[in-house]
């Protein structure tokens, strides 16, 4: 776990973030508001003071374990990904020239 449990200002979904293989966050969340057309058309932008109305404080870190997660970052930029070739789109696969 990342960042610790919370809830967003502006979807008041409630969240946690954990860190992927790769080194990303990761949010998974339950229960956002739910936008359907009638709130989309009175809809205005709207400035919130924070990011969270509590929680999402980071878990365990330190400036160590910062460095430590771009030093990852930074390392699995040399390595390629796994990719599953059927979920690519078959204009992106090699063609073979004979």
């Amino acid at each position: 776990m990342m960042w610790s449990i919370g809830q967003h200002t502006n979807d008041r979904e409630l969240s946690y973030y954990c860190r992927t293989p790769s080194g990303f966050e990761l949010e998974v969340g339950w229960n956002p508001v739910l936008v359907t057309p009638e709130m989309e058309a009175t809809w205005e932008p709207t400035t919130y003071p924070g990011i969270s109305t509590w929680g999402h404080t980071p878990v365990g870190e330190d400036v160590v374990h910062k460095l430590a997660m771009f030093r990852h970052a930074v390392t699995s930029l040399a390595h390629a990904e796994a990719t599953v070739p059927q979920a690519r789109h078959p204009e992106a696969l090699p063609v073979s020239v004979h």
